[in-house]
């Protein structure tokens, strides 16, 4: 019996797993919509992965649910700071950050490791004016039509094109016209977006100069500063 209650009394006196202190997520911001993070780690505890999503719901294991993931990334143990290599965000849109850490020593297997989630940080990239870096243009008289190569720094998707023609004569603007076209840069980042718009006859003389604006509006309304060339009429 007293050999019983010794057992009894040293399973009681088992220092219990210590509980994972979690890691703290310090800051979030980007770098050319490239999202980066800073945290702190506890004594003894390592980074494991980092996650972005744009719904701070949370599954039962502490991660983001699935379908609100966009990104999500492994660390090295030791790492505190990262910055995405090729992922870009979207500009104008919330998303929410938080990244893992595992705590291995411990006195029982089955509860190997400790997973603890940091805190949740918001990142919002405010939505900027697209650049227009670039045109080659061309007009065709006989088809009565223009085509361009634009190239676009802005998030993925549709933009319209205002495109400004004038037709000049000694130096006085005789005839002009405007038109909006929708094209689309197929990635974030900069890329050709090409487009082309009809030429009225009025803008068509020979020997006067045809003169052609290009500006680009996106999904949001912001629009890039306004460039130009000009050819004169054979």
């Amino acid at each position: 019996m007293s050999r019983l209650l010794l057992v009894a009394v040293a399973a009681l006196t088992v220092p219990a797993a210590a509980g994972a202190a979690p890691p703290t997520l310090v800051s979030v911001g980007h770098v050319e919509q490239r999202p980066t993070a800073r945290w702190t780690l506890p004594t003894g505890v390592e980074s494991q992965l980092i996650e972005i999503a744009t719904d701070p719901a949370l599954s039962t294991d502490g991660a983001f649910i699935g379908d609100n993931l966009v990104l999500f990334e492994l660390l090295e143990a030791s790492q505190t700071t990262w910055r995405a290599s090729d992922h870009r965000l979207k500009t104008g849109v919330t998303y929410y950050v938080h990244m893992n850490a595992i705590d291995w020593p411990c006195f029982f297997v089955f509860q190997c490791p400790v997973r603890e989630w940091s805190n949740v940080l918001t990142l919002r990239i405010p939505n900027v004016a697209p650049v227009l870096q670039s045109r080659r243009w061309t007009a065709s008289r006989a088809r009565r039509t223009g085509a361009a190569t634009l190239r676009v720094c802005d998030d993925e998707g549709d933009v319209k094109v205002i495109v400004g023609q004038q037709r000049l004569r000694g130096g006085t603007v005789v005839a002009r016209a405007t038109t909006v076209v929708t094209g689309a840069l197929r990635t974030s980042g900069c890329g050709p977006v090409s487009i082309r718009w009809p030429i009225p006859a009025k803008l068509i003389a020979t020997g006067d100069l045809y003169r052609v604006s290009f500006a680009v509006v996106d999904a949001a309304g912001r629009r890039s500063k306004t460039i130009s060339g000009e050819s004169r009429w054979g």
